[in-house]
């Protein structure tokens, strides 16, 4: 949580850190600024001390929502900066060095942010020879945003929250479009055109459901159909029309554009009366949900939840990665993954135990189990979002009806 920063510095002996970049998909960015209206700034938090934003004049406002002290570029003589004929690189060279040497930052220093790797590897390295007593700090394994990040507090579970009660009005108005569909010669069609129905016109109600509910899809949402679906991140082939009795696997995964929080949930479905074998796979599916959801408590392994449904599997005849030499067939990947500023971070679900294996109160998660048989053209998977509540124990975020029957 943000409370934690504070403390992970004193851990990992920073006396400051730096987070810099555009604020759209930079999360470590996202978490201190909120939802104020900035397309790109410097943070600099001292050990102890204060947080400074330096912004843009022309973002004065948006930069005062936030509450950190204020100081734009225009303090540091950014314009004149640019003025000398300065590349890219060397301008924000001579504007990181301003800022430090103006702050009085010394010691050890992180820096964070989504940056372009090659171009800010040099620019530290010319800066660790450019400025004495300050100590550039790397943290290979977890960075500082991601063990802070690990844990949500109240607001942020309410802002993921909010996306899913958005995301599920989603599902239901496509679930809608796909019911209204007429049934003809084993095909749907759409009820507008009069023409087949294809995965590409339900990805154009998926785009504008979504825009309705002020999401943003940042990446393709799947809607696979048919063999697609036993491919689990097969995003689905958009010429593809859609037929009566066909599996379907339906995983929504957007985001708020002002809080930046994601959500993940996944629905199978049939159109229509459904295989037996979709049947049979989906009641073991959902019954898998059912064993992790038991499972979901504070102390508990993550990757032990996980062990669980495997053993739940194979006892019900379905391969999985425990079973030598699978990677493709039946339950063939993890349980779940976090969710928050990214829609996969940490904790891992996974077949091995991973870095904060043991739930802690305030983790989001998804739990995603499913099953996976290319060979007859058919996949289901449900998923949906968990956190650890205050009392410990696992709570889905939000109650998205399950769909699997569409008559």
């Amino acid at each position: 949580m943000k409370r934690d920063i504070e403390r992970l510095m004193a851990e990992r002996d920073l006396g400051a850190l730096i987070v810099t970049g555009k604020i759209l998909g930079n999360p470590p960015m996202k978490y201190l600024v909120g939802d104020a209206g900035l397309t790109t700034a410097i943070i600099v938090k001292i050990r102890g001390g204060k947080t400074i934003l330096v912004h843009g004049v022309m973002e004065r406002e948006e930069a005062r929502s936030t509450g950190f002290e204020l100081m734009d570029f225009e303090v540091f003589g950014f314009t004149e900066i640019i003025r000398q004929g300065k590349s890219p690189m060397e301008a924000q060279k001579e504007l990181l060095k301003r800022i430090i040497g103006r702050l009085g930052i010394r010691g050890k220093v992180g820096l964070y942010g989504r940056l372009e790797v090659s171009r800010y590897f040099a620019l530290m390295q010319e800066l660790s020879g450019e400025l004495d007593g300050v100590e550039w700090r790397w943290e290979r394994e977890e960075d500082l945003f991601s063990a802070a990040r690990l844990t949500k507090d109240k607001d942020e579970i309410g802002a993921i929250r909010s996306v899913g009660e958005r995301t599920s009005i989603v599902i239901d108005e496509v679930v809608q479009l796909l019911r209204s569909a007429k049934r003809s010669k084993g095909i749907l069609i759409d009820p507008e055109s009069k023409k087949p129905l294809k995965v590409r016109d339900v990805k154009r109600q998926i785009a504008l459901s979504l825009a309705k509910q002020g999401l943003l899809e940042e990446e393709e949402t799947i809607f696979s159909i048919g063999y697609d679906t036993a491919v689990p991140h097969n995003r689905g082939k958009v010429d593809d029309t859609i037929g009566v009795g066909q599996p379907i696997i339906f995983d929504i995964f957007p985001a708020d554009p002002r809080s930046g929080y994601y959500y993940d949930v996944t629905r199978s479905m049939v159109v229509g009366d459904p295989p037996e074998e979709f049947l049979r796979l989906y009641e073991d599916v959902r019954c898998a949900c059912e064993t992790a959801a038991g499972l979901l408590a504070e102390g508990k392994s993550a990757s032990g939840v996980n062990d669980a449904v495997i053993e739940y599997f194979q006892k019900k005849g379905h391969p999985t990665l425990q079973t030598k030499g699978n990677f493709t067939e039946g339950y063939c990947h993890g349980l779940g993954h976090g969710i928050g500023l990214d829609v996969h971070e940490q904790p891992a679900l996974s077949l091995a135990p991973m870095p904060h294996d043991r739930f802690e109160k305030g983790m989001v998660f998804t739990v995603e189990p499913g099953l996976y048989y290319p060979g007859r053209s058919i996949g289901v998977r449900i998923e949906d979002v968990y956190f650890i509540n205050e009392d410990g124990v696992g709570e889905k975020v939000v109650e998205i009806p399950e769909v699997y029957h569409i008559d």
